[in-house]
């Protein structure tokens, strides 16, 4: 199982069978009273592929009512911390369980260009 941070918020975590997408939540109603106020990761989304489960992150993300300017600033935060995780991965860093390719494409000639 591997578990990729992308922010305070947000990780990427895997089973034998999907890409999890996890947000983090502080509990604020449970039975529990000892269990108020602590955090925990919920599960958000359950995904095919690693391309897909990033898609679905800024896609939740960004649904934070918000002006025009910080939905544009959001998603490119989301998208450079995703950059960063995933900037010098092969696939061998993948789990093992997770069958096929990541689903990552790599553009040579931007890579020539930046």
């Amino acid at each position: 199982m591997a578990t990729i941070i992308i922010d305070q918020d947000w990780r990427i975590t895997s089973d034998d069978r999907n890409w999890i997408l996890q947000q983090r939540k502080v509990v604020q109603k449970t039975d529990n009273v000892e269990n108020i106020g602590k955090e925990v990761w919920v599960n958000d989304g359950y995904y095919p592929t690693l391309s897909s489960t990033a898609r679905g992150l800024v896609e939740k993300a960004i649904k934070v009512p918000e002006d025009l300017q910080g939905v544009v600033a959001k998603i490119d935060d989301l998208n450079y911390a995703i950059n960063q995780k995933f900037d010098g991965m092969s696939a061998t860093d993948f789990p093992s369980d997770v069958k096929g390719e990541p689903d990552i494409k790599i553009d040579e000639e931007d890579d020539l260009l930046s």
